[in-house]
């Protein structure tokens, strides 16, 4: 065989992490208002345990990069 050159990659990981909340409200906006507001309040936080799934995006790296 010949020379063989190895590329560079950038792989990128993206996990999903996923809770289900049940609200009180008069909309389907408004119970996303309140799960927002409740989230970006630290009421809401997803760890491990809410671990849905993984992908992995390859792409070869730039030059430069």
């Amino acid at each position: 065989r010949g020379f063989e050159t190895m590329g560079k990659y950038v792989v990128t990981i993206v996990e999903e992490l996923s809770m289900d909340v049940e609200l009180e409200a008069e909309s389907a906006a408004e119970a996303t208002r309140k799960a927002e507001e409740a989230w970006e309040n630290s009421k809401y936080v997803l760890t491990a345990d809410n671990f849905k799934e993984v992908n992995f995006y390859a792409r070869e790296k730039e030059l430069g990069e």
